[in-house]
């Protein structure tokens, strides 16, 4: 099972996609990121609890379509028992102060971790 969910296992599927784009020299990209996050959210990152991640295509802007799918699918995951959404956003979408407030407000999300490569 665990074979059939391995990162072999992903990239040999995704090779066989048109236009795929393979990794550049094979390493993991996510270790040049910075990432950000308020305790809350490291407090539930170290729990081990079983998790969601959410990164939809608005990428952070203010698309209305994209920021409905955002809130849709937090939606869902919110009425499931079991997992924690963990919405991922680009780091620019945190600015000014006091923005990253305002968006767990509005996308009824508790957990938000920024990102910035």
């Amino acid at each position: 099972m665990q074979e059939q969910h391995s990162r072999e296992a992903l990239e040999k599927v995704l090779s066989s996609l048109h236009g795929y784009l393979p990794p550049e020299d094979a390493e993991d990209r996510t270790s040049s990121f910075c990432w950000f996050a308020d305790e809350k959210v490291r407090a539930l990152l170290d729990s081990g609890a079983p998790l969601v991640l959410v990164y939809t295509g608005s990428n952070g802007h203010s698309n209305f379509g994209d920021i409905l799918q955002n809130k849709n699918i937090l939606d869902y995951w919110n009425r499931r028992e079991g997992r924690t959404p963990l919405l991922l956003l680009p780091s620019f979408a945190a600015s000014p102060p006091g923005r990253s407030e305002e968006l767990k407000r509005w996308f009824r999300a508790e957990h938000i971790v920024f990102f910035a490569p």
